[in-house]
């Protein structure tokens, strides 16, 4: 169970993590709230749509794509009917995967279970809401003393505002992952907030 904040310092640092996820959550994306798989599965393909520019990119791409990513699997069959549709020689990084296509083999199913991908952009949201609530309040991200709850702890009870409940020992998790890209800069909140 989560312990209430104890201070007037710690109830205006749950207060202000509310309001900030309140803020991402409302100001939504292009399908869904950021802390929803589709839009976090929409950011996915976008990234997947990029890698297509390059020869490095649609290699990887066409290895994802074998591997059982089904995200890669789409875009590569629709970088290859864009191919075809207009008359244009598949480059050989893509030829490979159509004859592939033409026999039925080469995809691997895809793993049973959630995906780390549809979770990519909710995981983000919440370190940075850490980081902002680290910033304007003076915490540290992670652990506790006596007085003072750490940006984890108080984004975790913060969440609820959003119906999504979560442990801060799991949001210390999203940060030992995502805190490194996150803003450092002390002050940078303040230029949110204008």
């Amino acid at each position: 169970m989560t312990k209430p904040p104890t201070t007037i310092a710690g109830i205006e640092a749950l207060e202000y993590a509310r309001a900030f996820i309140l803020r991402l959550h409302k100001s939504g994306g292009e399908v869904d709230s950021p802390f929803g798989a589709a839009e976090s599965r929409l950011l996915f393909r976008k990234i997947l749509h990029m890698m297509t520019l390059t020869v490095d990119g649609r290699l990887l791409l066409v290895e994802l794509a074998r591997a059982g990513e089904d995200d890669a699997d789409a875009v590569v069959r629709t970088l290859i009917l864009e191919f075809q549709s207009r008359g244009q020689v598949l480059p050989v990084e893509l030829s490979g995967f159509a004859m592939d296509l033409v026999r039925g083999a080469g995809r691997v199913s895809p793993p049973a279970g959630p995906l780390p991908k549809d979770k990519f952009l909710r995981n983000l949201c919440i370190a940075f809401t850490v980081a902002a609530v680290c910033d304007r309040f003076g915490l540290k991200a992670t652990g506790h003393s006596v007085r003072r709850r750490s940006g984890c702890a108080v984004v975790g009870q913060a969440l609820g505002v959003i119906n999504m409940t979560m442990s801060p020992k799991a949001v210390e998790e999203i940060w030992r992952l995502c805190g490194r890209a996150m803003p450092t800069t002390p002050g940078w909140v303040a230029a949110l907030e204008r």
